[in-house]
């Protein structure tokens, strides 16, 4: 029973998967157009194309097909590799950023510590543009970075 099962597909298999072969015709027409169909035409010259076809049954061996995965693996490994680099080069410009942003708020409350400390009208118009200064580069720094 089983050998009969298995003859009757090697059969199948060997008329469904042999390879199918058609006739394909060639031709340009009077306005210098190229034309191409899978029946001949009854006027005019026609040329039948040979098609190879796009795999050769046999043409890959497994130390090819070894090859062809090792090479797609390494090409996915290095996008993944560029993947993770840009994703860090992200993150560290972010902590840059924040950093920035942190130390200009810091600034300007000590500036605003400064100010509250000072006894002459002097002292306190310096610290005013200080605070100024330090208002204006914390927003500059925390608008970069979005960290309002």
């Amino acid at each position: 029973m089983h050998t009969s099962l298995l003859r009757y597909l090697i059969c199948l298999l060997i008329i469904f998967c042999a390879p199918c072969q058609a006739e394909i015709y060639k031709w340009v027409d009077e306005n210098g157009k190229v034309h191409f169909s899978d029946t001949p035409r009854e006027e005019g010259t026609v040329e039948a194309v040979e098609i190879e076809p796009a795999v050769k049954i046999g043409t890959v061996t497994p130390q090819s097909a070894d090859h062809l995965f090792q090479k797609d693996f390494s090409k996915h490994q290095q996008t993944e590799q560029k993947r993770v680099n840009q994703a860090e080069k992200r993150r560290q410009k972010k902590a840059a950023l924040r950093k920035a942003c942190d130390d200009a708020k810091q600034n300007l409350a000590d500036a605003i510590r400064h100010r509250a400390g000072a006894s002459s009208s002097s002292s306190k118009r310096y610290y005013n543009e200080k605070i100024e200064q330090a208002k204006n580069q914390e927003d500059e720094a925390c608008k970069l970075s979005n960290f309002r």
